[in-house]
């Protein structure tokens, strides 16, 4: 065998090896979304912005927070590069919906069934939202107590603008929410006959404002 066959034979097999090596992880690289998709969105150009947010609970599988599709969290699958899920009983209410990642942008791009609703998300890297505490004022003394298991409506601009969030207090009367920077009126929902006071709150860009709302007994 000659020189030059030789060293051809070697030049093959150290190709060979690099791309035994390298090529298998480039066909089954892991997916953009399942590193990227935990973590809070918020819609581009709609006011008011909804705020998105997802949640990597375990292998394949997301909680995703959308008020536009429901209020409480929804159970979705990796599917490529989608989010695939369903439910829902909001805006948007069909059976499937998708959250479809883009990488180059760092966005998601969240459809109906249909195709018929269709809005953009960008990342939140400092999220702002809303905290209080509810209690019932009236009564015996002390005359103001602290209510768990309290249904919030976190509404847009006025008490009769669109809800945004909600949230359910807990034992301690304590509440929160994420929503995007803006005006909103947070309103507890009465259990009874219970008199509601709503509260009206500025939220900031990167921080939480306080409200108080509260029922007064009658």
């Amino acid at each position: 065998m000659s020189k030059c066959t030789i060293v051809l034979a070697v030049l093959v097999a150290s190709v060979i090896v690099i791309l035994a090596v390298v090529v298998p992880p480039l066909f089954n690289s892991p997916s953009q979304i399942t590193d990227k998709a935990a973590g809070t969105w918020q819609e581009i150009g709609q006011t008011p912005a909804f705020i998105m947010q997802v949640g990597h609970t375990s292998g394949t599988s997301y909680s995703v927070t959308y008020p536009r599709w429901h209020y409480v969290a929804e159970d979705f699958q990796l599917q490529g590069e989608e989010l695939v899920g369903g439910g829902g009983e909001n805006t948007m209410n069909d059976a499937v919906k998708t959250i479809t990642y883009d990488n180059a942008a760092d966005q998601f791009a969240v459809n109906d069934k249909d195709g018929e609703h269709r809005y953009t998300l960008s990342r939140v890297t400092r999220p702002s939202g809303i905290v209080g505490v509810i209690r019932e004022a009236g009564g015996p003394f002390p005359g103001l107590r602290r209510q768990p298991n309290v249904l919030i409506e976190v509404h847009w601009a006025t008490r009769t603008g669109p809800v945004v969030a909600s949230a359910t207090s807990s034992l301690n009367g304590k509440f929160k929410v994420t929503v995007a920077v803006g005006r909103y009126v947070v309103v507890p929902v009465a259990k009874g006959d219970e008199m509601v006071v709503a509260d009206s709150v500025t939220v900031k860009p990167g921080s939480y404002a306080v409200a108080k709302p509260f029922f007064s007994v009658r």
